[in-house]
């Protein structure tokens, strides 16, 4: 039995897609003769909680909650979690204060604002690894300042290393908004060249951010996808149908997943064939900025198709999915999103329902709806394409009235199966 130690920010209660993968991690390891350990903040800022991923945690899983400070703190008004979720980069209706706090964000707390818990922690975890027999450490970032204390603690105690990547760092597309200057972009390329020189392996989500993180000087990269877990598809998916003709989004609204293009082509397509408007709905929910939808929902032919809602708990997002005739994955071209394969690309491909692409065509995200024969794809700036995916739809949403749907627990995606590939990469680096 090989013992690890995980370091990663987000935990449950947290929400999102960013807790769940070494959630699901840790849940299965032991199966595989993985003993894992969790370091994580005890008084993190989030979001959103979602107590429904609290089941997931084994009572036999030693979890290490060490204490944080944050800069969120010191903004004046509203809760912590209220101060990370306005961080949607919402670049239409920011304040001057509010551009002064961004420009700080970006250039004045390098790599991230979860610095300041780096030395400490260090500090901490060298005292405990003193009585403990850790074979390994693993960093999950972003944010990236996990790596920073996996990095240092590794050189401290000689225990090997591996940085897990589930987002990028120094080509973040985000850095952008966040006024980032040259100088300061050179530190954070600084620190990611550290990482990648001192980690024993690098770990990340997909073909296409494997090959950007190597282009910038990674070596012995490894890629284990996000998936879906089995146990989280609640069998009721294959009774419940949809009752009219539902398209569900389930994520972020920001300006790496515009919805205006859907927008667009699904008004077109209304205008199209206006009989339909009735029993057409779309429904989208979670961490919501509505600048980023332009003038789409006043729409006359929009306003009472699509419906914003809060965000949702893990276990209400399958209510909704079980509701769904299809599911809208949206996702902006820009320089290095062909890598980008989010969690819920993978539940979406459990459930069974269809789904409408609204991404990079030549992406890792495309080519796994392509391959998997799980909906359609589109690039963004293609409505045409994008109007008659929805039309496909449509017609398959009519075809399967009577018929249902079908989940899909077997897969090589499933969380369990990565989980061994994983611990195949353990047992490699240790």
């Amino acid at each position: 039995m090989h013992n690890i130690l995980i370091i990663s920010y987000y935990w449950p209660p947290s929400g999102g897609g960013g807790v769940q993968r070494w959630l699901k991690f840790t849940k299965y390891l032991p199966e595989f003769g993985v003993n894992p350990v969790v370091f994580t903040p005890e008084n993190p800022t989030f979001a959103f909680k979602d107590e429904s991923l609290l089941k997931d945690i084994d009572n036999e899983l030693e979890v290490i909650k060490f204490p944080i400070w944050e800069p969120y703190k010191l903004l004046p008004g509203k809760s912590d979690s209220e101060k990370k979720a306005g961080q949607a980069f919402d670049n239409k209706n920011r304040t001057l204060l509010q551009e002064m706090i961004v420009w700080a964000r970006g250039n004045l707390i390098v790599p991230d604002p979860r610095v300041f818990w780096v030395k400490p922690s260090v500090k901490f975890l060298s005292q405990w690894l003193k009585d403990r027999n850790i074979d390994l450490i693993i960093s999950t970032g972003p944010p990236h300042s996990m790596h920073l204390i996996g990095e240092k603690l590794s050189k401290k105690t000689g225990i090997p290393w591996i940085a897990d990547f589930r987002d990028p760092w120094s080509e973040w597309h985000q850095l952008k908004h966040l006024k980032v200057s040259a100088p300061v972009l050179k530190i954070h390329r600084m620190y990611e060249k550290k990482v990648f020189k001192n980690a024993k392996a690098v770990i990340t989500v997909s073909p296409g951010m494997a090959d950007d993180l190597g282009r910038l000087g990674a070596t012995n990269v490894k890629v284990i996808s996000n998936g879906f877990d089995h146990e989280d598809i609640p069998e009721r998916l294959n009774e419940l149908s949809p009752e009219k003709f539902l398209i569900s989004y389930v994520g972020t609204i920001d300006d790496l997943r515009d919805p205006k293009p859907f927008l667009e082509a699904l008004k077109q397509w209304l205008e199209e064939h206006p009989e339909r408007i009735e029993e057409t709905e779309v429904r989208i929910h979670g961490i919501i900025s509505e600048s980023f939808f332009g003038d789409m929902l006043t729409d006359q032919t929009l306003k009472d198709v699509v419906k914003i809602g809060k965000y949702l708990s893990h276990d209400e997002v399958f209510d909704l999915v079980g509701r769904s005739a299809a599911l809208l994955l949206l996702l902006s071209k820009f320089s290095n999103s062909k890598g980008f394969l989010t969690g819920k690309l993978f539940e979406y491909v459990a459930s069974g329902r269809p789904i409408i692409g609204v991404i990079d065509e030549n992406g890792d995200a495309a080519e796994l709806i392509r391959d998997g024969e799980c909906g359609w794809v589109a690039d963004p700036d293609d409505i045409n394409k994008i109007k008659g995916n929805i039309e496909s739809a449509y017609n398959r949403y009519i075809e399967n009235q009577n018929k249902g749907y079908k989940i899909r627990k077997e897969s090589p995606y499933s969380r369990k199966n990565l989980t061994k590939k994983l611990a195949s990469v353990i047992e490699e680096e240790v």
